[in-house]
């Protein structure tokens, strides 16, 4: 209802493998999901955009943001996986994180991946995902931090054991103009955990900034 209430225009992306959009056929990077990103950005062709990304789209987000930074002139990462993890330990926690809410949109694709995961069958029964997720889960987005010349506002769940509260504090560190928000309690669904909390936080950065 918060963002509701407001008036700004949003653009929902269901990137490749989550949401209605198709699975893709072969292994993405993530400057494949940036040029996805922006081919709809250049459809609309808004002036400028606050970009807003959770977990592993916050990495999408960031390095857009850091390829664009005409277009975007704000940047919001929730629980965003940019730091990078050791990969096992990651699947696991998501896989036990995900099991009761695979009946979300944009989490029903990875249903079957995430359940063979925690029964221990091998990952290659289901290669089609598996392999952007790899891809996206292995790259460590310190290196670009510091090019982020955006005012960036760090959403967290001070809980989440998937992306822990101190990721949230590495990546402030390397970026110039960087607001930590924790949200108690929350994990690393803080929008679905705290909605009202994490709403609130979020307009007011993009209407009044840090």
């Amino acid at each position: 209802e918060t963002i509701k209430n407001e008036r700004v225009h949003i653009l929902l992306i269901d990137l490749p493998g989550f949401g209605k959009s198709t699975t893709p056929k072969a292994a993405l990077e993530l400057d494949d999901f940036c040029d996805i990103v922006s081919a709809v950005l250049d459809e609309y062709e808004p002036e400028e955009v606050t970009i807003l990304g959770h977990s592993f789209g916050g990495q999408v987000a960031t390095k857009y943001a850091v390829s664009s930074p005409r277009r975007v002139n704000k940047l919001v990462l929730i629980n965003s996986a940019s730091v990078r993890n050791n990969e096992s330990s990651l699947i696991t926690s998501l896989a036990t994180l995900l099991r009761p809410l695979f009946k979300l949109p944009f989490l029903r694709n990875m249903k079957g991946w995430l359940l063979r995961k925690i029964n221990g069958i091998d990952y290659q029964v289901n290669p089609k995902m598996y392999p952007t997720l790899k891809n996206i889960i292995a790259e460590d987005m310190r290196p670009i931090l510091d090019q982020i010349k955006q005012p960036t506002l760090i959403v967290w769940g001070e809980a989440d054991t998937v992306t822990p509260k101190e990721q949230a504090y590495t990546i402030s560190e390397h970026i110039p103009q960087a607001l930590v928000v924790m949200l108690p309690g929350a994990g690393h669904f803080s929008f679905i955990d705290a909605p009202r909390k994490a709403a609130d936080s979020i307009m007011s950065f993009i209407k009044h900034g840090m």
